[in-house]
């Protein structure tokens, strides 16, 4: 009995001593007025690429700063993830920018290597698993799909409140909503649409997919006034991609609408 609590002391002593390092350096980063100065700018920067796309790498370099200091700090790699994510999303092409969404996945993995707990390194290999899929198109894309699934429902459950949970619902709903059979499910794409524009009704992303979802069910009085409040939504949560994508995405699929 004696040796067998010393064996269990040991391995926790030596599990504390594996981690505690870490702990001590994500503690040391919180604590730094410069990790937090970086972070702001960086968010600042990240939501002005409406208005010019070069804030992006400006946004980049503040979080490379922060890298700089602590390697290991899996809030500036998700961040840059992110922020990789999106320079290949403003091209409008998935082929052209694959090599942003490797650079994306890569950064996002390190982070939920390092970090497991946070929901946002797993939104972002997640979204990035989606647009692999949308790239392939191959048999490998329902594994893709399938891991992307895995990833966002981790998110909801990990952080159920986290503004990522919100936005997991919305690409759950694209998922359900774009895919061909057996993928397919358009009652998942309602439940998962209408939770998240209950949840923010001011994510012209879930606004919009609201609509779409609406117009796939055929129910085209709810997909024009759904669509119809998203175009009039005067403060959008990410103002950026109102301006870039959904805005223009709401008022092509209410054209489209009989």
């Amino acid at each position: 009995m004696r040796s067998g609590f010393k064996i269990e002391i040991f391995f926790i002593v030596a599990t504390l001593l594996f981690v505690l390092p870490g702990l001590a350096g994500a503690s040391q980063a919180d604590n730094d007025p410069k990790v937090k100065a970086a972070f702001d700018r960086g968010w600042y920067l990240f939501g002005q690429m409406h208005k010019d796309i070069k804030n992006l790498d400006l946004a980049i370099a503040q979080y490379r700063e922060v890298l700089a200091l602590y390697p290991d700090n899996a809030d500036a790699m998700w961040k840059m993830s992110e922020t990789v994510f999106k320079k290949g999303q403003i091209l409008k092409d998935w082929k052209k920018g694959k090599p942003f969404f490797d650079q994306s996945l890569s950064w996002a993995e390190k982070a939920a290597a390092i970090a497991p707990q946070k929901p946002e390194p797993h939104y972002w290999i997640a979204v990035n698993m989606a647009v692999m899929a949308e790239i392939n198109r191959t048999v490998k894309a329902l594994g893709m799909i399938k891991r992307c699934k895995r990833e966002l429902a981790l998110v909801i459950s990990l952080a159920p409140k986290n503004r990522f949970a919100t936005l997991s619902k919305v690409v759950l709903a694209s998922i359900y909503n774009d895919s061909p059979w057996p993928v397919r499910d358009l009652e998942k794409a309602l439940c998962n649409a209408r939770e998240a524009v209950a949840e923010d009704p001011n994510m012209t992303y879930a606004s919009t997919m609201l609509g779409k979802v609406y117009a796939s069910l055929g129910k085209t009085d709810l997909a024009k006034k759904e669509l119809s409040r998203c175009l009039s939504i005067a403060r959008p949560t990410y103002v950026w991609d109102s301006i870039i994508y959904d805005w223009p995405d709401a008022k092509k699929v209410l054209a489209s609408l009989k």
